[in-house]
């Protein structure tokens, strides 16, 4: 079962969603906006980035990303695990997007992933979600990082 993890203070389950949105973005925002998704023995950060009732969600190792005074110097920009999306539309939402396969292997672990979506958002608890998550594969980048 996925869990909600903030800063190693507040561990929510599924009580989590009896709790009111107005709480937990109050919560949320004094921690700093610092959030984990937790499956099995897997732990990565969380960011949520809320306009009206559209939710981007970036899975990611934050030890990966360097602190300001950091970035003067030789910088390895970690793009992080990947993103969904979710729309929420009347009694309906739309969710997608692409997570890394090498990260989230299974089946099991996405929908622990799409688990941890609803328990998060609250208006998404009870609708009707369709959803097309892609586990991709990295096969190159392109990177600027200051030195060459």
């Amino acid at each position: 079962m996925a869990t909600l993890f903030c800063r190693g203070v507040f561990v929510f389950k599924k009580a989590f969603a009896l709790i009111s949105r107005a709480i937990h973005f109050k919560i949320f925002l004094e921690l700093g906006g610092m959030m984990k998704f937790i499956h099995d023995n897997f732990s990565c950060d969380v960011d949520v980035f809320c306009k009206e009732q559209e939710y981007m969600f970036r899975f990611y190792d934050g030890f990966k990303e360097q602190t300001e005074k950091e970035i003067i110097n030789l910088v390895i920009v970690d793009p992080g695990y990947g993103y969904l999306f979710l729309k929420i539309k009347g009694d309906s939402a739309l969710l997608g997007g692409y997570l890394d396969e090498t990260v989230f292997h299974s089946d099991e672990m996405i929908e622990a992933t799409i688990h941890f979506l609803e328990t998060y958002i609250k208006e998404a608890k009870n609708l009707y979600i369709p959803y097309h998550v892609a586990r991709v594969r990295r096969t190159s980048f392109l990177e600027y990082n200051g030195e060459y």
